[in-house]
């Protein structure tokens, strides 16, 4: 049922906007690039600066399709319809976050148990499952209010990708050096 209703998300023509601008801020420009897309003062500024962000970013720039952007809205709109809550949009959860960075996992898993009974924990794992290479990032809902905060400490990538890696866990990386 959920797969149908990603399926159907998946199928409606992305939205730009407000919200793509705002995710893009946040997610994918630069330092440099926040700084000089604060300096700008028209929304028309804006737009031109967005639209010149991805055309650099775009896997194939010979054809009219940026592969990359389609990627982003889509998985921007299914975490905004999974995802929202009250006022807060959905691509602002940290779920919605791992989401647009590292796609869809494999599997989804769902407990009420660990370290406190009374704690809902979500686990989504990449990678085959059993498989060596599997990744488990864990979200937990405290307060039982739907809210499920990233407790796996996740080093996200610097830039968008049509070919994600898995996720890497901070932790494998600390130990490492």
């Amino acid at each position: 049922m959920i797969a149908a209703a990603i399926l159907a998300l998946l199928m409606l023509p992305p939205q730009a906007g407000g919200q793509e601008i705002d995710a893009a801020y946040e997610y994918l420009f630069t330092q440099e690039q926040r700084a000089a897309f604060v300096g700008l003062a028209s929304q028309q500024e804006k737009n031109a600066f967005l639209a010149d962000f991805w055309q650099s970013q775009d896997p194939s720039p010979e054809t009219d399709y940026n592969e990359l952007r389609e990627l982003f809205l889509q998985r921007m709109e299914v975490a905004n319809f999974y995802y929202s809550l009250d006022l807060d949009v959905g691509w602002r959860s940290d779920r919605g976050k791992v989401l647009i960075f590292f796609g869809y996992p494999s599997m989804i898993r769902r407990s009420r148990f660990g370290p406190f009974d009374d704690s809902k924990f979500e686990i989504w794992i990449y990678g085959e499952i059993r498989g060596e290479d599997t990744v488990e990032i864990v979200f937990e809902d405290e307060f039982d209010s739907g809210d499920f905060v990233l407790r796996t400490r996740v080093t996200f990538p610097p830039r968008l990708s049509l070919s994600p890696e898995l996720p890497r866990i901070a932790e494998e990386e600390d130990e490492s050096r």
